[in-house]
């Protein structure tokens, strides 16, 4: 069966369903991040590994999702981090890859497995910063 736009259009269409206006606005929100400073350089951090820090997923908050409001983080939880990771490897697969990593495999452990003390003591106040 050939895919037509329109198609196309509909499944997504019907993905945007799924989600209550806040996460389809957090959807959007980080699409537009990745497209303004993830897309543009996709090519040359696949072929180089440099990632320029123009502005970074920290400082966006997109390491925080997970974690608790009391580390800094937004306490969101896994709905919104797999928003994001879709929003993000959609400008970089590469890219997302890596965020998923840092943000769920290192930063979500550390928050449920370190104390809040040892924690700070390590990186500081805003450990979704990093």
């Amino acid at each position: 069966m050939k895919t037509t736009h329109s198609s196309h259009r509909a499944a997504a269409f019907s993905t945007s369903l799924l989600f209550d206006d806040t996460q389809i606005q957090f959807k959007e929100s980080v699409s537009q991040f990745s497209t303004e400073h993830i897309t543009p350089h996709a090519s040359k951090i696949d072929h180089t590994n440099y990632f320029p820090k123009e502005k970074s997923m920290g400082e966006f908050n997109l390491h925080g999702i997970t974690a608790p409001e009391e580390y800094g983080g937004l306490g969101l939880g896994y709905l919104y981090h797999c928003i994001a990771m879709e929003e993000i490897s959609r400008a970089s697969g590469s890219v997302g890859l890596s965020y998923g990593a840092h943000s769920n495999l290192c930063i979500n452990q550390l928050v449920t497995e370190w104390s809040l003390s040892l924690i700070r003591c390590m990186f500081g106040d805003n450990l979704t910063s990093l």
